[in-house]
């Protein structure tokens, strides 16, 4: 009954995000006023733009847009998204799938990145979205408000199966300055804008 649960949730999540999407709308939380802009996140991502996050092990996760590539018949653009995975050492966590490159589709994959490019449908993208609200991380010794989402992973065992992220607009690529799954916390330690701005 939960895993029925939990597909329908995504099912409703994965339609309802190419209309935030396109109308350039996002959730609303418990705050008037406020509203998250999807469409100041990944779909306005330019060549160029990385970013670089670091878990409390000392493993590096990089994202690097390569390209834009255009819109074909019947699909939106596209991203050339440069996804590595470094361990400690500073090495190719994995000889396969340490360092690839795959196309995003905003209008099929949605906002959020594809963090487990060894599963054909990234059990990342089958997230449950629960909860969103803003709140307070520290970003370089500052405290900056974020979004943050908490989601339910099917991929993870039940208990541990949370995920929580924080999102701001001005993290090139995702958006994302941090997110806890499964025991790992993930934090940004570096960012670089793309080519065509400063």
């Amino acid at each position: 009954m939960r895993a029925l649960i939990l597909v329908l949730s995504a099912l409703v999540v994965f339609l309802a995000l190419p209309i935030l999407w396109h109308k350039g709308g996002g959730a609303r939380p418990g705050t008037a006023g406020e509203m998250l802009q999807l469409g100041r996140l990944l779909s306005n991502a330019e060549a160029g733009e990385e970013v670089t996050y670091r878990d409390q092990e000392g493993n590096t996760l990089i994202w690097r847009v390569e390209k834009r590539m255009p819109a074909a018949v019947r699909t939106q653009e596209r991203l050339l998204i440069r996804r590595r995975l470094l361990d400690r050492f500073g090495k190719l966590a994995h000889p396969r799938w340490g360092d690839m490159a795959y196309e995003h589709d905003c209008a099929v994959h949605g906002w959020f990145p594809l963090m487990a490019p060894e599963e054909p449908q990234g059990l990342d993208r089958l997230w449950t979205w629960a909860r969103i609200r803003r709140e307070s991380r520290p970003y370089h010794n500052k405290e900056r408000l974020c979004w943050r989402m908490d989601f339910i992973d099917p991929g993870l065992e039940a208990g541990s199966d949370e995920v929580r992220t924080w999102f701001h607009e001005d993290v090139p690529v995702f958006g994302l300055q941090e997110w806890h799954r499964g025991g790992r916390v993930w934090t940004l330690v570096s960012s670089s804008r793309g080519l065509g701005r400063s």
